[in-house]
């Protein structure tokens, strides 16, 4: 039975299958296609290789800002007329901005490819030139309001005061995303062109197409539609050294509309880009991934624990492990702090069985196979997998090097990461203030 069942998982090693086209336009743009016929749908994802960490002082947020003044309008295509355009055909769309890239996505009907191309483009052609005051102005209130609503939820600030804990002034993770509120409302319009200008540029962007597409065709219509883009040296990003990390632990709280404390405890992680990205996601699954890891059993049996978990992000620049555990009202946070360390250094002094790791594999399997079933969510796969790898076709190689990994690496890969102070950050209610430990001092977030 147990033979049966290890030859049912490994059978299906096509699932990772990935037939995707990749061309490089002469104007420097990368493009994917990948055709998918099991609906009618196409997912497209133009994923721009600039975020908050390529903003200069004074200009944090900008790279957000920009985002939403590409729905402004550009020379062809007037107003809000983007949306309405593509909501008439049976699409919608929207977009994010991270640390390291700005992602516009799109997913509507196989004959609707020529509009939602003709859209892009012309909005990576001539929205720059398009940027008005008034839309500058109109979107600075947008986004400070977005702001303001995301920080007044009870823990819409814990990643980004986790951030300024953890990575130190001078690092490009250091800052939110979403900027200062100073700086978004200093924004002008000459330095929103130049912005666009600087960044905005077919080197520097990812084209991906996946669904009912013939690839062929496909690339034929991109290189119509993208052929008035023009060619531009991309600008090399600067990635200066970054400062040296905290000698010390850092220690910071925030105060929240909550009933249940809540405590995070964090640690600098591998980039992406590092050998030991996926021993340390294994790390984490192992650990705090539901119920049957070390940590995700706790609240299973401390009642005064309402949940716990481990979570591994990993940037283009740094990473984040972190573990986090809130407690019912009136509970201590340092009782829940001395359980949650123990089984972190319980996993160095005790690694892994094969039982967790086999469990662990799993549950990653699943996560890598997940997004490839969705157009939209494939079309994200591919472009980090070539952005990355060099390869659209990445997770069948994650998953290989998975299997590889064994209890020596996790340890190894754990004991890295905690071999430094990290921080702490306490969420709390008003009246728990007064409980909290006297190094941890209130976050601003500027």
């Amino acid at each position: 039975m147990i033979a049966l069942l290890a030859l049912a998982i490994a059978a299906p090693s096509d699932l990772f299958e990935v037939d995707a086209t990749v061309e490089h336009l002469p104007n420097g743009m990368k493009v994917i296609v990948e055709q998918r016929t099991r609906t009618d749908e196409v997912a497209l994802r133009m994923h721009l290789a600039v975020g908050s960490a390529d903003e200069d002082d004074g200009e944090r947020g900008l790279a957000h800002l920009l985002e939403h003044l590409m729905f402004e309008g550009s020379e062809n295509v007037p107003g809000n007329a983007f949306d309405a355009w593509l909501s008439e055909a049976g699409g919608e769309n929207n977009a994010s901005t991270a640390e390291d890239a700005t992602v516009f996505y799109a997913a509507f009907p196989s004959g609707a490819l020529d509009l939602a191309l003709f859209l892009e483009s012309d909005r990576w052609a001539t929205a720059g030139s398009s940027l008005s005051a008034s839309s500058l102005r109109n979107q600075i209130g947008v986004v400070l309001r977005e702001r303001s609503q995301s920080y007044s939820s009870p823990h819409g600030r814990d990643f980004d005061a986790l951030s300024r804990l953890l990575y130190p002034q001078g690092h490009p993770y250091h800052v939110p995303v979403i900027g200062t509120r100073q700086d978004v409302r200093g924004a002008t319009l000459d330095g929103a062109q130049a912005f666009f200008s600087r960044w905005y540029r077919p080197a520097h962007a990812t084209l991906a197409l996946v669904g009912n597409v013939e690839p062929t065709q496909a690339l034929q219509k991109v290189r119509w539609w993208f052929s008035d883009v023009p060619d531009q040296e991309p600008m090399e990003r600067s990635w200066p050294e970054p400062p040296p990390r905290h000698a010390q632990r850092q220690d910071g709280f925030l105060m929240a509309e909550v009933d249940d404390s809540t405590l995070h405890l964090a640690w600098v992680g591998p980039a992406a880009s590092d050998p030991d990205v996926l021993a340390v996601r294994l790390a984490a699954t192992v650990l705090g991934d539901g119920r049957g890891s070390r940590i995700g059993e706790l609240p299973f049996r401390r009642r005064f624990i309402r949940s716990a978990r481990v979570q591994a992000w990993n940037g283009e620049r740094d990473g984040l492990f972190l573990i986090s555990g809130s407690v019912t009202r009136g509970a201590r946070l340092g009782r829940l702090e001395r359980l949650l360390r123990r089984e972190l250094l319980g996993l160095v002094r005790s690694p892994p069985t094969q039982a967790e790791l086999d469990r662990a594999r799993m549950r990653l399997r699943r996560r890598l196979l997940d997004p490839l079933e969705r157009p939209q969510s494939r079309a994200r796969v591919l472009v980090e997998c070539l952005r990355l790898y060099g390869d659209p076709d990445c997770s069948r190689t994650q998953w290989r090097e998975l299997q590889a990994l064994g209890p020596e690496d996790v340890v190894r890969a754990v004991q890295r990461v905690i071999d430094e102070p990290g921080a702490r950050l306490f969420v709390v209610p008003r009246w728990e203030v007064d409980r909290l430990p006297g190094s941890a001092a209130l976050v601003e977030l500027p």
